[in-house]
């Protein structure tokens, strides 16, 4: 650097700094050029020096450890908690934006009331006299007259919100999720007896074919299945792990496969059905009884290899590599359909699931004792049933706890139309004024989970916990708290 450009920008920072410190020429209080210090810190804050808070991501149902970096009293980074058994020390973007909600401008800061179409600020002690006069007043009407549709929690929350309710004399809460894989929990149950979601010990496999799971994105626990699949991938004792995924669109885990098979969309089950066949004639599943042998070679006798090429659109070539890795394969594990699954997502896991038990009964890669949590989702029946009961039963108040089916579900017309009856009155635990909220008579936001206690395991077995990883700067309360002062708290 010469000294004329030194001196340049000497003089710009110069002039910055006497323009930020200039006051307003129409003598206006300049909030946003204030800076303020803490006069009375904590005992444990030393100014410059970061402090870190161990918690759980909460941005989506898979249950990451995190450390939150706070500087100042306020986070401003969290990473990944090297100590946690499901993600140890990695984090998805997902994670690494929950800081964002903390500090959102749109974030709802006070309890609004919905009045004459618009929203009246009240206080906290108004909304919670509000929640828990109405929830009496229901209760007084008749059974299952309070309802709530809530996202995926954890067990403690679970059971809070099922005694709540209890005392208003009506049904537990049903668990909402975008994504809650039915295909996979029906295909589960049908093959294996187990309504749920196995996790999969990928890192031990050395053939890994999916069916468009993306593991790699949104499926299940992304962070902790891209780390297994990383030392499936890697080179151990001079070999390593091939992966092949199958399905019509090129996303993040079919660039990552060793060979993506292009298929026409909906065909992922003939492909399966093929595969079924030709372990079949392998010899495979030689233990097995005859009449399920008979069943299994009935289903796909149909799919020679001829017909799954014509109806796949897979080439000849890639279809017998996939074949032949297959059949060599010592550990091998078929993945099911993904989050975007089609209108044969249910044949294609049944298949999936059928092929896994043949190629190994034992299934050794299928973790049964550490299923994921998100299990406990409800179907896309069961929540169509849920709002069909709402317009037809009588049912004076709904809870919604951090959900917005009017987005994320096909039926939002529905939905929205019976959120509009009048003789309902709905109240949304968020903080953002989404579809969903906008429709709701009493909002009320509360702590976000980097600002709350709570537990949370992402796996049956694993109990995490959350704490505040900063104080407050908004006025909020723990959606806990709400629920003990409306359905407990005598004197309130």
């Amino acid at each position: 650097m010469n000294r004329r450009t030194f001196l340049k920008i000497v003089g710009m920072s110069s002039i910055s700094m006497a323009a930020g410190c200039t006051p307003d020429p129409y003598n206006q209080p300049r909030p946003d050029k204030t800076l303020y210090s803490l006069v009375h810190a904590p005992d444990d804050m030393v100014t410059g020096d970061a402090s870190w808070y161990a918690s759980t991501c909460r941005e989506c149902p898979a249950g990451c450890g995190i450390l939150a970096k706070n500087r100042e009293g306020r986070v401003i980074k969290v990473e990944g908690n090297p100590l946690h058994p499901i993600n140890q020390g990695k984090l998805c973007m997902r994670g690494q934006a929950a800081v964002q909600g903390l500090f959102n401008p749109d974030r709802i800061n006070t309890p609004l009331l919905k009045e004459n179409g618009g929203w009246r600020p009240i206080t906290l002690k108004e909304a919670g006299t509000i929640l828990k006069t109405k929830a009496e007043a229901a209760a007084g009407a008749g059974p299952n007259r309070v309802r709530m549709l809530t996202e995926v929690v954890g067990t403690s929350l679970e059971k809070l919100f099922k005694e709540s309710l209890r005392r208003w004399k009506s049904d537990g809460p049903l668990f909402y999720e975008p994504f809650a894989y039915e295909s996979l929990k029906v295909a589960n149950e049908a093959v294996f007896n187990v309504k749920g979601l196995p996790s999969y010990r990928m890192e031990d496999a050395d053939v890994l074919i999916g069916f468009g799971a993306d593991f790699l994105e949104t499926w299940l626990s992304p962070v902790e299945y891209a780390r297994k699949f990383k030392s499936m991938h890697a080179l151990r004792d001079e070999r390593k792990g091939r992966f092949f995924h199958i399905g019509p669109h090129m996303a993040l885990t079919a660039a990552n496969a060793d060979l993506w098979m292009a298929c026409r969309p909906g065909s992922e089950a003939v492909l399966a059905f093929g595969l079924i066949g030709e372990a079949l004639r392998s010899g495979r599943l030689e233990d097995s009884t005859r009449a399920l042998r008979a069943e299994l070679e009935s289903a796909a006798v149909a799919y020679d290899k001829e017909k799954v090429i014509a109806e796949t659109g897979v080439g000849l070539e890639a279809y017998e590599r996939l074949v032949n890795a297959l059949l060599q394969a010592e550990k091998p594990l078929i993945l099911g359909t993904g989050t975007a699954a089609g209108p044969n997502a249910l044949q294609t896991d049944l298949a999936v699931n059928y092929l896994n038990w043949i190629l190994n009964p034992q299934l050794p890669l299928h973790d049964f004792g550490q299923r994921h949590r998100v299990e406990v989702a409800a179907s896309r029946a069961e929540v169509l049933e849920f709002f069909k009961d709402l317009d037809q039963e009588p049912v004076d108040l709904l809870l919604l706890n951090n959900v917005n089916p009017v987005y994320t579900n096909p039926s939002a017309a529905d939905i929205e139309r019976i959120l509009k009856n009048e003789a309902l009155f709905v109240v949304s635990f968020s903080n953002f004024m989404d579809e969903t909220t906008a429709m709701a008579d009493l909002i009320l936001p509360v702590s976000l989970p980097l600002e709350a206690w709570d537990e949370y395991g992402g796996k049956v077995g694993i109990v995490a916990t959350l704490q505040p990883t900063m104080g407050k700067f908004r006025n909020r309360v723990l959606i806990g708290d709400v629920f003990l002062r409306a359905a407990f708290d005598k004197n309130s």
